[in-house]
C-alpha cells in the first residue's frame, strides 16, 4: 500500500478510480504510474493506494523516503456503480485486494455482496443459479474475463449488469489518441469492434 497526502484528490473520489504518481527526483524512473485508490479519508486528506510487490513502480516508490513530494493527478476513471443492491465479484489474486475495498465501501452503503476469489468451481458457482444479481463485477486476468462470459451466457449466473476490470496500457492520461489501449470487443452476435479502454475506466 502507498498512503499519500491529497485533499484535493479525496474530495471526488470513488471507489474503482485511479490516480497517477511521478516521483519529482529519482535515478530509477522518470516514468508516472497508475495506482488504483482503495481507501479514502476527507478528514486528513489521506489517499490509500494499491501497489503490488514487484516491478519497476514497487521499486521506485520504495526508494522514496515517506514525507518526500510526488507529483500526483486524479481521481480519473470511473467510480464503480455503488446503488446495486446484491453485487456478486469474481477476483483472482491480481484482483484481490481491490474486490476487498469493493466489497467493505459497497457493504458500508448498504449492499448485499457476495465474493468468489479463484480457484473457484463450478459446484462453489451451484448456490447462487437461482438468483439475480443486480451487478457481477469480474476484477482479474483476460481468462477470468472469458470465463465470466461463458457463464453469464450459459445462464449459470445471472446479473442485471455486469462490469470487467482488466490492466489497460495507457499513455495519453484518458485522452483516447494514442491507441495503446485499443482493445478488441466482441458483441453477442458474433461482431467485433474495437474501443479506447481508457475512455470507460
Amino acid at each position: 500500500k502507498v498512503v499519500i497526502e491529497f485533499p484535493l484528490g479525496t474530495q471526488n473520489f470513488k471507489m474503482g478510480q485511479f490516480f497517477r504518481l511521478k516521483p519529482w527526483h529519482t535515478k530509477l524512473s522518470r516514468k508516472a504510474f497508475t495506482l488504483s485508490g482503495i481507501a479514502c479519508d476527507k478528514n486528513t486528506g489521506h489517499i490509500t493506494l494499491m501497489l503490488f510487490g514487484r516491478g519497476l513502480p514497487y521499486k521506485t516508490l520504495k526508494a522514496i523516503s515517506p514525507g518526500k513530494s510526488l507529483y500526483a493527478l486524479g481521481p480519473l476513471g470511473q467510480g464503480t456503480h455503488q446503488e446495486s443492491q446484491s453485487v456478486l465479484i469474481l477476483a483472482d489474486s491480481y484482483g484481490l485486494t481491490l474486490s476487498k475495498a469493493l466489497e467493505d465501501d459497497m457493504i458500508h452503503s448498504g449492499g448485499t455482496v457476495v465474493t468468489l476469489v479463484e480457484p473457484f468451481t463450478d459446484n462453489d458457482l451451484k448456490a447462487y443459479h437461482n438468483e439475480i444479481f443486480d451487478q457481477l463485477i469480474v476484477i482479474g486476468s483476460a481468462a477470468l474475463l472469458k470465463r465470466s462470459q461463458e457463464l453469464l451466457k450459459s445462464n449459470q449466473l445471472k446479473a442485471k449488469h455486469s462490469t470487467g476490470a482488466v490492466g489497460s496500457p495507457m499513455q495519453c492520461s484518458m485522452g483516447g489518441i494514442c491507441s495503446r489501449c485499443l482493445q478488441k470487443h466482441t458483441a453477442p452476435d458474433g461482431t467485433d469492434f474495437y474501443v479506447y479502454s481508457c475512455a470507460n475506466q
